[in-house]
């Protein structure tokens, strides 16, 4: 048996703030009962009164209003009782000792080392993930109940057995906590305050029905309606307060949780780890992206795991990360190379630390790792690859394809995806420069200036990046700030570049980082004013200048369309918003003919979008169809009773592919100009 890791002092204060939340919420819910107890006997008493004191129908609607008011208060604070809470777990894959004995005994032998029970249930998700559950329920707060492990066969995918041993430990160091118990009643906490706030369809239906007998019983429901959300008000107020003070606890016991896993396994497999989830999360998304946009050709997979796999050890190469054993190795410093704010604002609302405070305190504790097993997780797993192909079906099921479907073999994948993205990103040459920044559309007189003397190694370098990269932390910096100053967020105190501030402080710290944004602007203008120069001197020197002239104008024209398309697309979607909610039929008639006019010149934008040369190859076949079917004819979405679905399909099918298309369109143009931009480059030292 290992010895018990001693809780901290913050883990032991935050635990009885909790516990005291809960207790709080007990507290107002009981004094909300007992008042809507009295006011209800009350308002039937003075009801009854009403009706007996003079028997005719004004008396009898006032005392049934009476009634009636009470009674909906009660029913209000009562009807959580009556919900049904269904868990839906279809997307999960159950794991028994039968169907995966060399799992069941790998996490037998860790629980023993953690000291702690074996889970209630072992389940297989998709995506990745790790964590730990309750089959909470009103009973589980005063019922022992074991605990459940959820495994992400993603996360299962991108880490070794030493990193999936330390995750695990992690996740059993959840088990051995007792505090685990709190989150259940928040849970619960949670589901009561919900329902009382916004699941009220059938309450809000009975109370109409009520209202509809007559107008002064309607006068009473109004009332109960007034004092309900009184109520909903103190709820809200109640609900801050027991979330806020379960977050924090949250977050001690995710650090104590690393604690123990450090203790089983050493500190560097949970970092290593920790360091991979956004890439391997970031590989996962990129696979279901690439089948969401093979759509419309029906084209799957049996198991999309292999293809996982081989995106994530991509990106690690496209990134120049190391790979140990496949797996790529990212550090701290790659994964915040992006992040240049200086602003720290502690999320009150955050259930986990960030990765960086779990890192330090891992690095604090440098526990020498034990045992290093640099095989795939998937080792430990008797039949990974029937739960992954299981998994995979799962993924697909609810897909619902007009034709049959082809099944992608992984090496046909592996050399579509690199295809594509490599076709749908900037070159290497401007180090990441044209990622986050726009070419220059207000062109300078070339002839009033002379060509700029830097070099591409000035233009591009890391400094240059660097300075770029800060100037857009600052804008959000200084965005995040002004909410700040003007009171939208509740904040009231802050670190910047070290230093702890307060509201108060803004009033000077502001105009500082204001005048400090406008230089770092300045810098990035200069720079972009010395791209087009130096590659338009180049141009001009190698008898370009032509081709250098007619590319980029093609590109500021599609920049000016493609502004006018997005504020006319923008204009449609908000006329057509009304389509979701239930309106009256007068009403969708005049909707219908306002979009209309909008929609006039959205088809000319459209039609406009098929003479650009160079979206020939960025439209699909499915994109020309739709557009073609869209503009084949007037449709008509709406005769009176209903809508008509495929015209409102065709119509909305239209919006997203132009959406898209635009969105290739411009990135077409930009990486034209780009690859234009290397190609002077190169012949320059050639």
């Amino acid at each position: 048996m290992p010895t018990p890791i001693q809780l901290t002092s913050d883990f032991k204060k935050m635990t009885t703030k909790a516990i005291l939340a809960i207790f709080f919420f007990v507290v107002v819910y009981l004094i909300l009962i007992v008042l809507a107890i009295g006011l209800t006997l009350l308002s039937s008493y003075l009801g009854i009164m009403f009706i007996t004191l003079k028997v005719q129908w004004i008396t009898i609607a006032v005392g049934a209003g009476l009634i009636v008011m009470g009674l909906l208060v009660l029913l209000f604070l009562l009807k959580f009782m009556f919900k049904k809470h269904v868990v839906d777990r279809s997307h999960l894959v159950e794991l028994t000792a039968e169907s995966d004995p060399h799992l069941f005994a790998f996490i037998d032998s860790l629980v023993k080392e953690v000291g702690t029970q074996f889970p209630k249930k072992i389940y297989l998700s998709a995506d990745v993930n790790a964590c730990v559950f309750y089959d909470s329920s009103f009973w589980s707060m005063f019922l022992p109940i074991r605990k459940n492990l959820q495994i992400g066969l993603a996360l299962v995918n991108s880490v070794s057995v030493y990193e999936f041993k330390a995750i695990l430990a992690h996740e059993f160091g959840h088990f051995s906590q007792r505090s685990m118990k709190i989150g259940s009643y928040v849970y619960n906490v949670n589901q009561i305050i919900y329902n009382m706030l916004y699941d009220n369809n059938w309450y809000g239906t009975l109370a109409q029905k009520i209202a509809d007998v007559h107008a002064i019983i309607g006068f009473f429901v109004m009332v109960a309606a007034k004092i309900i959300q009184g109520i909903q008000f103190i709820l809200r107020k109640v609900y801050e307060v027991v979330n806020l003070s379960y977050m924090s606890l949250s977050r001690e016991m995710e650090f104590h949780a690393d604690e123990v896993a450090a203790n089983i396994t050493g500190s560097k497999p949970l970092i290593t780890s920790l360091l991979r989830f956004g890439l391997a999360d970031e590989a996962y998304t990129n696979v279901l992206n690439y089948y969401d946009e093979k759509f419309t050709e029906a084209v799957t997979t049996n198991n999309i795991y292999p293809q996982h796999h081989f995106v994530l050890g991509f990106l690690g190469k496209e990134n120049g990360l190391p790979l140990v054993n496949h797996l790529p190795m990212v550090s701290l410093e790659q994964l915040n190379r992006y992040n240049k704010s200086k602003l720290v604002i502690t999320d009150q609302w955050a259930s986990h630390p960030s990765t960086e405070d779990r890192i330090k305190r891992l690095e604090q504790l440098d526990i020498e790792p034990i045992l290093e097993d640099l095989r795939p997780a998937s080792a430990v797993f008797s039949h990974i690859e029937t739960h992954q192909q299981l998994l995979t079906q799962k993924i697909f099921t609810n897909v619902a394809y007009s034709k049959p479907t082809t099944e992608l073999p992984t090496q046909k994948f592996a050399t579509d995806y690199a295809e594509n993205y490599r076709k749908r990103r900037f070159s290497a040459f401007f180090n990441g420069y044209f990622d986050v920044q726009n070419l220059l559309t207000q062109l300078p007189d070339v002839a009033l200036n002379p060509p700029s003397s830097a070099t591409v190694n000035e233009l591009f370098g890391a400094k240059m990046i660097e300075t770029l990269h800060n100037t857009m932390a600052l804008q959000y910096d200084l965005a995040t700030l002004t909410q700040i100053a003007e009171g939208n967020t509740g904040i009231k105190t802050f670190d910047y570049d070290g230093v702890k501030y307060t509201v108060n402080d803004l009033a000077q710290l502001l105009p500082s980082l204001e005048k400090e944004l406008g230089e770092l602007k300045v810098k990035v203008a200069e720079n972009d004013q010395a791209i087009y120069h130096s590659f338009h001197h180049l141009a001009t020197q190698q008898g370009e200048i032509e081709q250098f002239n007619a590319i980029y104008q093609a590109f500021l024209e599609f920049d000016q369309w493609s502004n006018d398309s997005m504020e006319v697309l923008g204009k449609l979607s908000g006329s057509l918003d009304f389509i979701q909610e239930t309106t009256p039929f007068e009403t969708i008639r005049e909707n219908l003919i306002a979009a209309g006019k909008i929609e006039t010149d959205f088809k000319q934008h459209i039609e406009k979008l098929l003479t650009f040369s160079l979206l020939e190859t960025e439209l699909s076949p499915q994109m020309k169809e739709s557009f073609k079917k869209y503009l084949s004819k007037t449709w008509v979405y709406f005769t009176q009773p209903s809508y008509d679905d495929e015209a409102l399909n065709v119509l909305f099918d239209a919006i997203r592919n132009f959406n898209s298309a635009v969105s290739n369109g411009y990135f077409a143009h930009k990486k034209r100009v780009l690859d234009f931009f290397e190609t002077l480059a190169t012949a320059q030292h050639n």
